[in-house]
């Protein structure tokens, strides 16, 4: 599955993309496919899928530094990552 990822401005110290989802087809579907595909790729490290109050997550870590992968309850599926050329490392992966 290759990704459409829209990003946003930073905010709170991370930088953000969101999945662009113009089918309206199930976030968590969009959420687990993007971590299929991640987690096969060589230099990428991710944990298993982790619960917070509104939102599932993965963290994971890429020669470029550390990421999310954020399935939130109310706005869908985004990317998050502590530096730019991180989340422009995994969006390129997605994007292929």
């Amino acid at each position: 599955m290759t990704f459409e990822l829209y990003s946003m401005p930073p905010k709170q110290g991370l930088y953000y993309a969101v999945f662009v989802n113009p089918m309206r087809e199930n976030e968590e579907k969009i959420f687990n496919s993007a971590i299929s595909k991640l987690k096969n790729f060589p230099g990428i490290t991710l944990t298993k899928i982790q619960t917070a109050p509104y939102a599932d997550y993965v963290e994971g870590k890429c020669p470029e530094g550390d990421f999310y992968i954020f399935l939130d309850m109310d706005n869908g599926a985004d990317i998050r990552a502590k530096s730019e050329k991180a989340l422009n490392y995994v969006s390129n992966i997605l994007s292929r």
